[in-house]
């Protein structure tokens, strides 16, 4: 298309705009709201289902307990962690309390477990941790890093160990009685009554039905119950109200801006009489669009991005805020064609008979 029709065709749409100036400022205010509310929006929201999601599995929300019928193999329950959507996987082999030859009169909680049962139960703990004091029994009795301690069960066995303690553990949120434990790392060799497995963030749903499949619902519970939310950490990303905000206003522009080129059908009649084929007809419609609704539209998108940069910070807030603006603008991208389409008659007189 030529120079001059290019000017001849934007001149007429910012013509069509000012002759009905009421309007188009409606539309323009319109599209700025959505835009601005979409984003701040579904950033505001998807950030709190982050920070609450994650102050839930920091107590062990996406953990689970699992009793089988039947005991099985710890080298079994280590296993489930190679597992797609399972992050760790591990269990307790034994406990018992025992006396410490060291500090006379002190009693402790004795834990001999997988490395899976210590990266659950202290997540991001070093991998490289033998045997660890938990963060109550260290405030006890002052055991420390590098302490060799000398171990006797209480009854039972009478049991006795030499343990060298290589780590003080903070303070884990998933068990108190792991906070005033010794616990000792050792490789999986009997079998286990209970084996905890944790979930990767937003496979909680899978990994559910997969050790329900394998072990059977009545086997499993979770670590940490608070209340319905806690059932499923996710489901707040997939139940929040602000996923409809983008079809919701995705639909209103598209309404509204159809009904405002369906109330300027005479004129559409006009251009056709003037010789405007269909297809130029099209590109000033889609001109007008982008000057009555994408450029409000990317103004509140731009105003809501400015308001919501500390959420936008954190990646998934960024992934889930990105998919709604994207259903947002393919909804608003289909206005044009049903403008167009709205406006495509072939007999041209009923226009100007307003039918």
């Amino acid at each position: 298309m030529s120079r001059p029709r290019v000017n001849w065709l934007i001149v007429e749409v910012v013509k069509n705009l000012r002759s009905r100036p009421v309007g188009a400022l409606l539309l323009g205010a319109m599209s700025f709201a959505i835009g601005l509310l979409v984003l701040v929006g579904s950033a505001s929201q998807v950030a709190h289902a982050v920070t609450m999601n994650a102050t839930l599995n920091a107590k062990g929300a996406q953990v689970w307990r699992v009793h089988p019928p039947v005991p099985i193999d710890a080298s079994q329950c280590e296993a489930l962690s190679t597992l797609g959507g399972i992050k760790h996987s591990g269990s307790v082999q034994r406990t018992f309390s025992g006396t410490i030859e060291e500090l006379p009169g002190a009693t402790a909680r004795v834990v001999y477990a997988t490395g899976g049962y210590m990266s659950i139960m202290w997540p991001g703990a070093d991998d490289a941790v033998t045997a660890g004091v938990g963060s109550e029994l260290f405030r006890a009795y002052g055991i420390r890093s590098g302490q060799r301690l000398s171990i006797t069960e209480i009854g039972g066995q009478a049991f006795t160990a030499s343990v060298e303690v290589d780590r003080v553990l903070e303070g884990s949120k998933r068990d108190i009685q792991a906070n005033q434990s010794l616990v000792v790392k050792e490789s999986p060799a009997s079998t286990v009554s209970e084996c905890l497995v944790e979930a990767d963030a937003g496979a909680a749903g899978a990994v559910d039905r997969y050790l329900a499949g394998q072990f059977g619902a009545a086997a499993l519970s979770r670590l940490y119950i608070a209340d319905d939310v806690a059932l499923s950490p996710d489901a707040s990303l997939t139940s929040r109200a602000s996923i409809w905000l983008p079809i919701a206003g995705g639909l209103i522009l598209v309404l509204v801006g159809g009904m405002q080129f369906y109330m300027k059908r005479t004129d559409w009649a006009l251009y056709r009489l003037l010789g405007v084929g269909q297809g130029r007809g099209l590109l000033m419609i889609v001109v007008e669009v982008v000057l009555s609704v994408a450029l409000p539209l990317s103004a509140g998108l731009s105003a809501g991005i400015a308001l919501s940069l500390s959420a936008l910070r954190e990646p998934l807030v960024r992934t889930e805020t990105t998919f709604d603006v994207l259903r947002l603008l393919l909804l608003v991208g289909t206005l044009p064609l049903v403008s167009w389409l709205v406006l495509r008659r072939k007999n041209v007189a009923e226009w100007f008979k307003g039918e």
